[in-house]
């Protein structure tokens, strides 16, 4: 028995010694993965790595993502089949063990995806819907057709509005591209974005930039900077291997998938603490958000407070609540004078006031509501009862809604729960969770204190 390993073992090496003889790329593909200080260092390796910490793949793009092969019909002119089972994408799936679907046809553009993929699909992949079933990671493969067209790259900070993807500029590639991303977060706050440059030999750096710029203004977004690290698409020897036509054959695909494979591998390994939680992306549970509310602060959140809806905040406006945990926890911060402190550029920022409590006085019980921010309301010193409530449960409305201060009057609560905040328990009011604060706890008298009220921004 071991005799016949032993042979087997030595066929296995001669085959692959042989195998690297006559590889056909430029970058040699290897059985194992070694250590790699860059992507793609030292070729291109036969193993998907950590990449199957995803189980569910969305693949955006256009001819190259749909395994399109080139034909020559009766006539003597090129047909054009986008044969999706030989997608790099589906072959990535097969190596993986997961799951993944094309949003992809040939000759689409960023603008055009926009149409045909979400506004009401209407595409040649069975008009197929990117927001009927989200994913965990997205590969947005898209360029060619725009920079063939003469689509204006454009510039992100002109033409996209981070707040608002309706108002980014469509006529443009940086405008539309954007866009992608930010529906697709729209359904899938916490996916992760793989966007891929142009590979060596196309030259569209206006083109590459925009989709670089993508990781600067998106959080959970990698590029796969093709134009740096891959071969050069346009060696002879590599398209002689690769490609039928214009576009890539069945073993250009297969090379662009475990290309792919090796590149967010590296990713991965590089900075693994960004991918913690992608066993969660999708579910409605987090370890280091909700970690913030018990471990992060010596306070910790009421039990009044909406853990699912905070969940929920947190993987949507990742960057605002991390930026309001970090205020909290500046050592200086008993020592800040009263005063409004900005923390995004986006609007989130934190308000320290000094106040004394009053008494309870049920013909003066006024309860705030908010519809922009959520309220992280925290004791600096002293103490102070906060009553929250319910929209079902609010009395008469005293003042109506008023846009620019972000508030509105109730006269009271039918059901009102009591939270004391000091320096063991802080309260998060939801725009669900009208609230009225200000008063001394039952058996105290009025006395000063001090606390901090974080406005976070609240995303629908």
């Amino acid at each position: 028995m071991r005799l016949r390993t032993i042979i087997a073992s030595a066929a296995l090496l001669v085959c692959m010694a042989a195998q690297a003889q006559t590889n056909p790329f430029p970058l040699p593909i290897r059985a194992g993965q070694g250590p790699q200080s860059e992507p793609l260092a030292g070729g291109v390796y036969m193993t998907p790595g950590l990449c199957g910490i995803f189980h569910t793949w969305g693949f955006v793009g256009d001819s190259l993502c749909s395994g399109e092969l080139e034909s020559v019909e009766k006539n003597g002119k090129n047909g054009y089949n986008d044969i999706y089972e030989y997608s790099w994408g589906q072959r990535m799936c097969a190596y993986m063990g997961t799951t993944g679907d094309n949003y992809s046809v040939g000759g689409e553009t960023a603008e055009g995806w926009i149409r045909h993929f979400w506004n009401s699909p209407k595409n040649r992949n069975n008009n197929i819907d990117a927001k009927a079933d989200p994913k965990q990671a997205y590969i947005i493969a898209l360029m060619a057709n725009d920079s063939h067209r003469g689509i204006p790259a454009g510039n992100v900070k002109t033409d996209v509005d981070l707040d608002d993807y309706n108002n980014n500029k469509g006529e443009t590639f940086a405008g539309s591209y954007a866009g992608i991303i930010q529906r697709l977060k729209s359904i899938q706050p916490d996916a992760k974005f793989f966007v891929v440059t142009a590979p060596k030999g196309r030259n569209v750096p206006e083109y590459n930039d925009v989709v670089r710029s993508m990781a600067d203004i998106f959080e959970n977004v990698y590029v796969i900077d093709l134009a740096k690290y891959s071969i050069d698409y346009a060696d002879p020897d590599f398209r002689k291997a690769n490609f039928t036509g214009g576009h890539m054959n069945a073993i250009g695909y297969e090379y662009t998938a475990w290309m792919f494979l090796n590149y967010i591998d590296w990713i991965i390994r590089s900075r693994p603490e960004e991918f913690l939680e992608t066993g969660f992306i999708g579910r409605n549970h987090s370890y280091a958000g909700t970690r913030m509310l018990y471990k992060g602060l010596p306070a910790k959140a009421s039990a009044e407070t909406d853990f699912d809806t905070f969940v929920q905040q947190y993987k949507k406006n990742k960057a605002e609540w991390d930026a309001a945990f970090d205020f909290l926890q500046r050592e200086d911060l008993k020592t800040l004078k009263p005063g409004r402190y900005e923390l995004t550029p986006r609007g989130t920022y934190a308000n320290i006031q000094e106040l004394t409590t009053s008494k309870e006085n049920p013909k003066k019980e006024a309860y705030e509501r908010h519809e922009k921010y959520v309220d992280i309301q925290y004791m600096l010193e002293g103490e102070e009862l906060i009553y929250i409530s319910d929209m079902d449960s609010m009395k008469e409305k005293t003042k109506e809604y008023d846009a620019e201060n972000d508030y509105e009057l109730f006269s009271g609560s039918n059901a009102p729960r009591p939270v004391v905040m000091n320096d063991t328990t802080f309260v998060v009011a939801f725009p669900s969770d009208p609230h009225r604060p200000g008063l001394a706890p039952q058996g105290t008298k009025p006395a000063k204190a001090k606390k901090v009220v974080v406005k976070v921004i609240y995303s629908e």
